[in-house]
């Protein structure tokens, strides 16, 4: 029955497939319209590529939800967005920073004037960048050894879940000022991708990109802020004994990144052996991180599960489940644009499975993984 569903689904899913028409602004900014005009409706979502992560990124991802930008403070852009029924979110991750934009095409033009705002004009008021230290203040003071440690640790490897606490001295030395000519400095258009779906054409667009986003210049790119990688062993006490193994992988080709999707979704769905927790995420700049935690026994599970590879079975089912996933999408924009953004449209069938079992045994050899050791309290001797 599921397979007779699929094939009805396919040619109405074919046929809703909308229209998808890519440019490029003269500063680099790379833009991908998905022209649709079942609803009177327009969805932006601009990625952001930051030059790694480290304490004034994490201030500043922090600090930006909320903020002004352009000639309006915070409560102003507040109201103008009100004022157009507009809805715009933020979020901040190593590695990037983005923005969604929802609203009717009747006032595209005015949102995306404010999503420029917000995106390379950001205005900072002085109050509540100090209200904002004192709370990241706190976030760091009341860590415990533990947390600061494995945000330490994850922010190496690139993880979406790292690199968000901000060490207490830095954050005293940090002035308005600097925050905001380092979000100037970091905001380059070439490092910057605009998925748009909804009721627009290509000549409208382009008009109203060049007229937002065409005095988006970039400047010259700081040097990141130094993060060291996680040490081969790092030790902090912690209430239980517990190893934490991670690697980052470069996903350059698609058939890399089309394995780690494909294996991803095989381990999320198979029982692990005991003592073994796994997760493989998309992580800073679109790299690939594999973490692993668990007891004493973790390393010999982890190379117990690179041995034992992958049945072909398994394989397939995650790719036909991806697949028809993919077939859905048009009709859900927000994760047709998320995708888009995300890059997850390349084939699926790229080469065999031989492939996926190489990468598998490469990746999670626990040979050459950074690592970190919580150990239990210290008994005191008497």
């Amino acid at each position: 029955m599921r397979r007779l569903s699929t094939l009805l689904l396919t040619p109405v899913l074919l046929a809703a497939q909308p229209v998808e028409q890519r440019l490029t602004l003269p500063n680099g900014l790379e833009v991908v319209l998905i022209e649709d005009h079942a609803l009177p409706l327009v969805r932006a979502h601009l990625s952001l590529e930051l030059p790694g992560s480290g304490p004034r990124l994490a201030f500043l991802g922090a600090l930006q939800p909320g903020a002004g930008g352009g000639r309006r403070g915070a409560q102003a852009m507040a109201g103008a967005l009100e004022d157009l029924g507009a809805d715009l979110r933020f979020s901040w991750h190593p590695g990037s920073m983005e923005w969604r934009l929802l609203v009717g095409s009747a006032e595209t033009e005015g949102a995306f004037e404010i999503l420029a705002d917000s995106v390379f004009r950001p205005l900072y008021d002085a109050g509540r960048v100090e209200r904002k230290r004192s709370a990241l203040r706190r976030q760091s003071q009341e860590a415990t050894g533990r947390e600061l440690a494995l945000d330490r640790f994850l922010g190496g490897l690139g993880h979406p879940a790292g690199g968000r606490l901000v060490p207490e001295g830095t954050l005293l030395k940090l002035g308005l000022g600097e925050l905001q000519d380092y979000r100037r400095a970091i905001t380059d258009p070439r490092k910057a991708r605009l998925v748009i779906h909804g009721d627009l054409t290509l000549p409208v667009l382009t008009r109203v990109l060049q007229e937002q986003f065409g005095t988006w210049c970039p400047v010259v790119t700081p040097q990141p802020e130094p993060l060291p990688l996680p040490p081969p062993l790092s030790e902090v006490q912690g209430l239980e004994p517990l190893t934490y193994l991670g690697r980052r992988i470069r996903l350059e080709t698609s058939a890399d990144r089309e394995a780690f999707r494909v294996l991803a979704g095989v381990l999320a769905g198979r029982g692990l052996p005991e003592g073994l927790e796994l997760e493989l995420v998309l992580g800073e700049h679109g790299d690939g991180v594999v973490l692993a935690h668990g007891g004493p026994g973790l390393r010999v599970a982890l190379a117990k599960l690179a041995d034992a590879g992958l049945a072909e079975g398994e394989l397939e089912a995650v790719r036909q489940r991806l697949r028809e996933e993919r077939a859905l999408l048009p009709l859900h924009p927000e994760a047709l644009v998320e995708a888009r953004i995300r890059g997850a449209f390349e084939p699926l069938d790229g080469y065999p499975p031989a492939g996926v079992q190489t990468r598998l045994r490469a990746w999670l050899d626990p040979a050459g993984m950074s690592a970190l050791e919580i150990r239990g309290p210290v008994t005191p001797s008497h």
